[in-house]
């Protein structure tokens, strides 16, 4: 691997991947969920932005029948994701007191 490509593989690893966070499992199942939860929904508002002011003024309509149904159906399965993810979060925060974590001034009192 030459030294130019060594902060990509790292933004692969640790950032796509999140290799680091992964080694908790909740934390990691968490964080994962809201990632790519939030990438998949953010990459299929692009792509549907994309069908109607580009493609279909050009006639070359793309999210359309079964296609369209499939990628309704990604985007519903991602958003549960995120949302999951965010209740995991949000369960964390208020419920569980993990002992790696500092206690948040708010909760001290």
């Amino acid at each position: 691997m030459t030294e130019a490509s060594r902060p990509l593989r790292q933004l692969a690893v640790y950032g796509l991947l999140h290799r680091k966070i992964m080694a908790r499992r909740y934390s990691g199942i968490m964080h994962l969920a809201i990632f790519a939860g939030f990438a998949v929904l953010l990459a299929g508002s692009v792509i549907a932005q994309l069908d109607a002011y580009l493609l279909k003024p050009l006639g070359i309509p793309f999210l359309q029948g079964s296609v369209y149904q499939a990628f309704q159906a990604i985007l519903d399965v991602f958003g549960l994701v995120f949302v999951l993810g965010l209740g995991l979060a949000l369960y964390r925060r208020l419920c569980a007191n993990p002992a790696h974590l500092e206690p948040r001034p708010c909760s001290s009192g």
